[in-house]
């Protein structure tokens, strides 16, 4: 799996805790599907009902990081080392990765 691949993983597990394959499929491999540039990642939750996962959700929370990110390096321009700035991005992003997921949701089955 590649790195994409890997963080739609970690978004939908994020998201329901626990996942399974699709019944069709045999591998996590298998569950991605790529249609007009979009990659799609189909799994089933505990429940046995189906969810996708987009690339699209991938560059949304890069797109929201990245913007947060901005806003904290322009609030730690005039004080603290890089090191103070890395550490407080972490923390940051630790802190409100998931309110970016609870405030985007992306239910689409």
């Amino acid at each position: 799996m590649n790195l994409l691949q890997k963080k739609m993983v970690e978004i939908a597990t994020d998201r329901y805790q626990e996942i399974d394959l699709c019944e069709t499929v045999s591998s996590l491999e298998e569950s991605f599907t790529e249609v007009e540039g979009t990659l799609y990642f189909w799994f089933n939750d505990r429940n046995k009902s189906t969810h996708v996962v987009t690339s699209n959700d991938v560059d949304e929370l890069v797109k929201y990081l990245s913007t947060e990110l901005e806003q904290i390096e322009h609030d730690y321009a005039l004080s603290g080392s890089d090191k103070e700035l890395e550490e407080y991005a972490l923390e940051w992003v630790s802190a409100h990765g998931a309110e970016f997921e609870a405030e985007h949701p992306r239910n689409l089955s």
